[in-house]
């Protein structure tokens, strides 16, 4: 009798010590979830051995059950939607792509990012056919201001700020004009396009050209410096992944802004 109570202490002792998955997951998205995730579930990222079971998936519709199914981490369902939280929707696969560091894990994952269009029921008064289409990356302000919501001084914004970024990469980028939030976006996404180049900075130069940058911290831009005069000139952008102190996070943000000549 006694040896059976220490066995069954010892077995509530182990059943508690368990580690569980990431509750910020759970909390966060729990209408999302069916099942509850493993309990064991590792906090890592993309391995290159990893076992993946990828299928098409549109990442503004997929649920963090599919995601995690797919073989994402929890720590990736972290990522995936804090950034649908501040963003609102994912606009390109790219912007998807992006939240991961290493380059080999966005080439695997972005063959299998595909978009569901969103259709939208026409208005009953409407008796027009036509559809405005803007590219929000050459668009002048006056063009913009056709758009629903957008007025002159909305129109204004936006050419400045894109001005300042040196372009659009992606239409979500429309949400960080102040005044323009991630459902106005989302309800203009039919009538936008975005198809203009960027203006590149060079990572070789002074880290005072960084700094002019919206995206770009002054410690971000310091770090950058600093590893040139050590190491000397930059020959590839994924030096700056090996950079010790670079936030990844910033860094990708900043990242379709940066080359090296």
């Amino acid at each position: 009798m006694l040896i059976g109570i220490v066995l069954l202490v010892v077995d509530l002792v182990q059943y508690a010590t368990i580690p569980l998955a990431d509750e910020s997951v759970r909390s966060a998205h729990q209408q999302l979830i069916e099942t509850p995730l493993p309990a064991n579930e590792p906090k890592q990222t993309i391995q290159a051995n990893r076992e993946w079971r990828l299928v098409k998936f549109d990442p503004n519709r997929t649920s963090a059950k599919a995601f995690y199914t797919m073989g994402f981490t929890a720590q990736e369902l972290d990522k995936i939607f804090d950034y649908k939280r501040r963003q609102g929707f994912f606009t390109d696969a790219a912007s998807f792509t992006n939240l991961w560091q290493e380059t080999g894990d966005r080439m695997r994952i972005e063959p299998y990012v595909a978009f569901t269009p969103i259709k939208k029921k026409p208005s009953p008064n409407s008796t027009s056919t036509s559809v405005i289409q803007v590219d929000v990356s050459t668009a002048s302000a006056e063009e913009l201001q056709q758009l629903k919501g957008i007025g002159k001084v909305l129109g204004n914004r936006i050419v400045r700020f894109r001005d300042k970024l040196g372009g659009f990469h992606s239409i979500g980028q429309l949400a960080e004009v102040y005044g323009i939030d991630s459902s106005l976006v989302k309800e203009l996404a039919d009538h936008l396009t975005c198809t203009g180049k960027l203006r590149k900075l060079d990572i070789n130069q002074p880290d005072s050209v960084l700094r002019q940058h919206p995206y770009c911290s002054w410690k971000l831009a310091r770090l950058v410096d600093a590893y040139r005069h050590e190491h000397g000139p930059y020959h590839d952008l994924e030096i700056l992944r090996m950079v010790r102190g670079i936030d990844p996070m910033e860094l990708n943000r900043l990242w379709p802004y940066l080359t090296v000549d």
